[in-house]
């Protein structure tokens, strides 16, 4: 066989191959996780009650791991710095100011909070379908 006889053979694109991976995964029966349903930020500001406008991109399946170790172990407040990322320092502020000024804690907000957020993301119950076994 001379080169020009040669047969080449084509790499498979890797989107085929994850294809094939994600389709296996779903056979699985007891396959968790969420998917994101928008890639549209989410936004609060000063109409929320927070002193500026804060915009959380989509949370990417890198931090949606560490988010959901994070819950497993129950380490609260890594959870809390992975969802509000470079903003958490402002928003603690933000909620520092609240408590001062009405005496509610200022805890639930910021639960709340990051329950609305992954709901935005990954739609309605992905907070519990996700993080069943941890509360933030």
């Amino acid at each position: 066989m001379t080169t020009s006889e040669k047969k080449t053979t084509k790499k498979a694109p890797a989107t085929d191959r994850f294809g094939q991976f994600r389709d296996r995964a779903i056979l699985r029966k007891d396959q968790t996780g969420v998917t994101l349903v928008t890639q549209e930020p989410f936004v609060v500001g000063e109409a929320d009650g927070f002193s500026r406008e804060y915009t959380i991109k989509a949370i990417s399946y890198k931090t949606r791991l560490a988010l959901r170790e994070a819950a497993t172990h129950g380490d609260e407040t890594r959870a809390i710095a992975l969802i509000f990322g470079s903003d958490l320092n402002d928003i603690l502020s933000d909620l520092d100011d609240y408590e001062a000024e009405t005496g509610e804690d200022p805890a639930l907000v910021l639960n709340g909070l990051a329950v609305v957020i992954m709901e935005h993301f990954f739609g309605k119950d992905a907070w519990s379908k996700t993080f069943s076994n941890a509360s933030i």
